[in-house]
Parts: C-alpha cells; structure tokens; sequence
C-alpha cells in the first residue's frame, strides 16, 4: 500500500467507472485513480466543505453540482455570506467552485453554518412559527413550494417549508 494517497482514493488498473487519469492531479502518471466519493446527504456535505475551507482560511472549496446545490450558494450568495461561485467542466460531472468571504480581520464571514432538517428527521415549519435566527443576526435556509430561500424572503412571500439549515 502506497501511504501517500488517501484514504478515499484506490487505485485501479483497468477501465472502470468513476475512474480518472493520473497525473494531472499530482498521482503517478500512467495509473487510475477512482474517486469514492458517496455522499448520502448533500446539503450536509456543502455546509461542510463550507466550513472547513474557511477554518483552513482558502480562497475558495469545490463541489459537486446538483440543482441543490447551485440553489443553496445562491441563498448564500444574495444573503452576502459567499463572494461568489462558477460552475467548471461540462455536463454529467460538473464542479462549482465557491468564493469563500472573509472581513477586515480575516475572519470569516459564516460563524457557524449547522444542517436542521436531516433525511432522517424532517423540520416543517410555518413562517409565522419560525423565531429569528441568532435574534435577527442569521439567517434560516428553506426548501419550500417556491423553491430554497432565505427566511427573510419567505416572510416577505408568507410561506414555509422544509427548515434546511442555519447561517451566522
């Protein structure tokens, strides 16, 4: 076993799916390396790349692209808690590169982003029973019939849903 690679990454010798060339990413040139990357719950791994790309003080994390996502950094986004985002390579595989945000003193500007609503338990909330987060200072994150919004622009609609996440 080759001690340098990572845990999540197994190499192969013939053709398989999922599987990559070598060398541009810095593994031995010639070789596959294949991706396990399984991740049951989306919404939960973008909070957590958000979060450890800001500990780590990066410019910037990748992902993969679902409409899931793309619409969740668009909250973050119109919320002010990400610079921005593009989307790289071509359909099916396609990768969204976030613009981490960061203040004055190099602090980043999410405090804390936690996942509520988990596949295993699902949070419905109606808008008038939904409290401030962090007394005004967060920002809630809904999946509702009008798609994922924040939940500033749910009041302003009237309407609730699925309670997804939390920002601050």
């Amino acid at each position: 076993r080759d001690f340098s690679q990572s845990d999540c990454e197994e190499e192969v010798s013939g053709e398989s799916h999922g599987a990559k060339k070598g060398g541009a990413t810095g593994e031995r040139p010639g070789r596959e390396v294949l991706e396990m990357t399984i991740v049951t719950d989306r919404i939960a791994d973008v909070f957590t790349r958000l979060r450890n790309a800001q500990m780590w003080r990066r410019d910037s994390c990748r992902m993969m692209k679902t409409k899931t996502t793309a619409l969740l950094l668009k909250v973050l986004l119109e919320e002010g808690y990400i610079r921005g985002f593009e989307v790289l390579g071509e359909e099916p595989r396609q990768e969204i590169r976030v613009f981490l945000k960061y203040d004055e003193s190099s602090r980043g500007v999410i405090r804390t982003i936690r996942r509520v609503s988990k596949p295993s338990r699902r949070i419905f909330v109606p808008i008038k029973d939904l409290p401030p987060s962090h007394n005004g200072l967060g920002r809630w994150i809904l999946s509702t019939r009008l798609g994922i919004i924040s939940d500033a622009t749910a009041r302003k609609l009237n309407v609730g849903g699925e309670i997804l996440g939390e920002v601050f």
